[in-house]
């Protein structure tokens, strides 16, 4: 067992850099979009989407589906669905809503 936690540790230990830097830039392009006015905040998109939201928000990605920049906003609905709705990162637009 304990060579199963250390092999495990080591992985990590070495995945680890790759992902904070794939992070930085994921970061760092959101921030630029921003900046070209490609995209409303994260605080806009939630202002505007927030009353079609019934119930907790989970996670809020800004993604690449199919060629295209989305947020995609994941919400534990009031019935106890993981819902996934993805947003115009530019004019709040819900595009889709579904079960995750």
């Amino acid at each position: 067992m304990g060579k199963v936690i250390y092999r495990y540790m080591l992985l990590l230990a070495l995945c680890l850099p790759f992902a904070q830097s794939a992070m930085a830039k994921d970061s760092d392009r959101a921030l630029e979009l921003l900046k070209n006015g490609e995209i409303l905040s994260l605080t806009e998109i939630l202002q505007l989407v927030g009353s079609k939201v019934h119930g907790k928000l989970v996670e809020v990605e800004l993604e690449e589906k199919h060629g295209k920049v989305v947020y995609d906003i994941d919400f534990l609905a009031e019935n106890g669905v993981v819902m996934e709705m993805l947003v115009h990162p530019k004019t709040g637009e819900i595009l889709s809503l579904e079960e995750d």
